[in-house]
């Protein structure tokens, strides 16, 4: 019985951690998103908070410079842009972003006057 018992524990304890792993993964707070060359404006899933981190990299085979945005929504599901900043080139950005008007954030890369030649990644997280 003793044996049946401590099996039944292990086996619930391991189902606990893992359902545990699985939540804190879903739900991080932080949203990737990659641009290549061939490719337009890419947006990252979208995040809530009030105080957020975003930060874009430029890498040195892209093409052009690109435009990282930080987008906030509203409770009706309106998009605007926060703020723009141009990365050149072999380049990285960050800043921190804070309000309490907004149900979520994401970041869009979007390449300079609509070229398709950039490769970069942009990332925006919890603070």
């Amino acid at each position: 019985m003793s044996k049946r018992t401590s099996r039944l524990l292990l086996a619930s304890l391991t189902l606990i951690m893992l359902i545990s792993v699985l939540v804190t993964s879903a739900y991080a707070g932080e949203a990737w998103v990659y641009i290549s060359q061939g490719e337009g404006p890419q947006l990252s899933a979208s995040i809530s908070g009030t105080d957020v981190g975003y930060e874009g990299w430029n890498y040195d085979t892209s093409g052009h410079r690109f435009w990282i945005s930080l987008q906030g929504c509203c409770a009706y599901g309106n998009w605007w842009t926060l703020e723009d900043y141009l990365i050149n080139i072999d380049d990285y950005y960050y800043s921190t972003y804070s309000i309490q008007e907004t149900s979520g954030y994401r970041v869009q890369l979007n390449p300079e006057l609509w070229f398709t030649d950039c490769d970069g990644k942009g990332v925006v997280r919890n603070l």
